[in-house]
């Protein structure tokens, strides 16, 4: 055997099959096409001259850029420097002005807002939910017609983002708690509905046989039988849904709502960038907690399954 031949044998046999997986793969095309037009894409608006580095960094922008970040420090510290007495009077002084209330408000429309869209989805559950798959070709039209007018609100629900709903209840409820609790109530609902419907017609058949064998009706086998089998799934969308609502509840405010988004929007309009960054910071640190408390129940309640 030639050298040639005992060098190429040795590589051969120092191959490992991943090596000679990648080695022997099919090249796809269509994946390596996407990948080139992807970072065509992304280069189009500088090839076209559409935008410069002279357009983000001019001496006028550097110069805005500066003072924002000088006036984010707190407006007692700015002349005396840090002083931690004068910082905590200043957070205590607008925590009881408007941080508190505002904080409570927020929370407040989120747990309303989350409770009722989890019973509106249960609703839509319960009664817009398929029966089993052996009995769904000899469903009446009526059941399908219910089931159908149903799953088009869930999707009407969902399809519409909470703050068009918000935007509109505006106009005719005005400024309340009550148009951004129905807002995020009714788009969250449609979220959920659609869930907890997927949930219960995706239910093996098995379980649930039993209880048709036992002599129970349509609406026992979904009362004793699918929704408890999908309860614990139905709390994990819940708290999961639970978590956007705090964030968006902030958000809304915006719009005029008198939640944490509210004193934001207002603190930026008389450029207060301090007392702006200190509301974004708090309504971040209620959705940190939202958050830590979700997972917290969702573990609970996997470990419990």
């Amino acid at each position: 055997m030639s050298d040639e031949q005992h060098s190429s044998g040795g590589q051969q046999s120092f191959e490992t099959p991943l090596e000679q997986l990648l080695r022997e793969k099919q090249r796809d095309l269509f994946l390596s096409f996407s990948a080139v037009s992807f970072v065509l894409l992304l280069l189009l608006p500088w090839l076209l001259g559409f935008s410069s580095e002279s357009a983000f960094f001019t001496e006028q922008r550097l110069s805005n850029i500066q003072r924002f970040f000088r006036e984010l420090t707190p407006y007692p510290l700015r002349e005396q420097g840090f002083d931690f007495h004068l910082l905590c009077t200043w957070v205590a002084e607008l925590w009881s002005e408007k941080g508190g209330e505002a904080l409570r408000i927020t929370l407040a429309i989120s747990i309303v807002a989350i409770s009722l869209a989890g019973l509106l989805g249960l609703l839509a559950a319960v009664f817009g939910a398929r029966p089993l798959r052996r009995h769904r070709d000899s469903q009446s039209r009526t059941q399908k017609l219910v089931s159908y007018i149903i799953h088009t609100v869930c999707i009407i629900g969902r399809a519409i983002p909470e703050y068009v709903w918000a935007f509109m209840l505006l106009t005719v409820f005005g400024p309340t708690a009550l148009a951004g609790i129905l807002a995020l109530a009714v788009h969250n609902a449609g979220i959920l509905g659609r869930l907890y419907l997927e949930t219960i017609e995706n239910l093996p058949d098995k379980p649930l046989v039993g209880l048709e064998n036992l002599g129970a009706r349509r609406s026992q086998i979904m009362l004793w039988g699918q929704v408890p089998l999908s309860m614990s799934r139905f709390l994990l969308y819940f708290l999961y849904r639970w978590e956007t609502c705090v964030r968006e509840s902030t958000v809304l405010g915006l719009l005029g709502l008198l939640s944490l988004g509210y004193w934001i929007q207002d603190a930026r309009a008389r450029t207060f960038y301090d007392e702006m960054f200190f509301f974004i910071l708090l309504s971040s640190l209620l959705v940190i907690l939202g958050d830590f408390l979700s997972a917290y129940l969702r573990e609970r309640l996997r470990n419990s399954d």
